[in-house]
């Protein structure tokens, strides 16, 4: 069964001074709301220059993080964009009416896939369970 996985199961994957420079650079990661100083990094990190880290971000690991960073933070955006277009729609903007269906159709796609997903997770769940034995 393929897993997915989110921005912070894949930091627990790479080397620490990488996931703190990661949080570094996306400070919303952390729980304190990224109270970082490039001293502090480096002193964590024990890098003496930001050349190692920077060969590092033009890596693939770096781009793959960087994009489950940016999906999880556009599903964040979309409801967001969803209760502003929905309130300016309600109120008789037109351009915001028209907003607003070409997003909902836009959910409902993303609703169809998820749905999908998790119809196939299931099913692997229980295609885990059997073993193709006869009792």
């Amino acid at each position: 069964m393929k897993k997915e996985i989110n921005i912070y199961e894949a930091l627990k994957n790479i080397p620490q001074k990488h996931q703190i420079w990661f949080k570094y650079l996306f400070p919303d990661l952390t729980f304190n709301g990224g109270q970082f100083d490039f001293e502090k990094v480096k002193n964590q990190t024990g890098i003496k220059t930001e050349f190692p880290i920077r060969r590092w971000q033009s890596s693939d690991e770096y781009k793959n993080l960087v994009a489950l960073y940016l999906s999880s933070k556009s599903a964040n955006d979309l409801i967001k964009v969803y209760k502003i277009v929905q309130e300016k729609a309600i109120t008789g903007d037109d351009k915001a009416v028209k907003l607003f269906l070409s997003v909902s159709k836009e959910i409902d796609l993303h609703k169809k896939v998820a749905l999908k997903a998790f119809t196939n997770l299931d099913q692997e769940q229980s295609d885990e369970g059997e073993d193709g034995l006869e009792l």
